[in-house]
């Protein structure tokens, strides 16, 4: 029992040091997406849409890349809280069944909860940004 214990203590930090890196690895991106001094061209190039054109250019590709992962996170959860309830519905009297599914709950809320500190940030750094007003 005891190996049992270590064993999930060292997968409990294991996890949590995953999800810092991810975490710090997100707001470096942002960061330098941020604050690289970036302006579209004056004529468009490529397959952008001409209103997308100009000094806000930039912009509308980067709201429209945060719109679809909202919405595909938003997508994922759903499908994945789901399936995890069909697994628990299902596990009967199998205890690794239950703990599986209260596990990937439990991670995607986690998920969930620091996506929406993510928009929360971009939306305070940059007023307007997802949120049109």
């Amino acid at each position: 029992m005891s190996d049992f214990k270590q064993n999930l203590k060292s997968q409990t930090k294991n996890r949590w040091l995953r999800f810092l890196g991810c975490v710090v690895v997100m707001a470096a991106v942002v960061s330098v997406v941020l604050t690289s001094p970036v302006s579209a061209a004056d004529e468009c190039v490529g397959i952008l849409p001409s209103d997308w054109c100009g000094e806000n250019g930039v912009w509308r590709i980067l709201e429209l890349i945060l719109n679809i992962m909202t919405m595909g996170i938003g997508i994922l959860a759903l499908v994945g809280i789901v399936i995890s309830g069909i697994q628990w519905m299902t596990a009967r009297d199998k205890e690794e069944q239950i703990v599986k599914a209260k596990s990937r709950i439990f991670n995607i809320v986690i998920g969930l909860i620091v996506w929406a500190l993510i928009w929360l940030i971009l939306n305070w750094l940059i007023p307007g940004f997802t949120i049109q007003a």
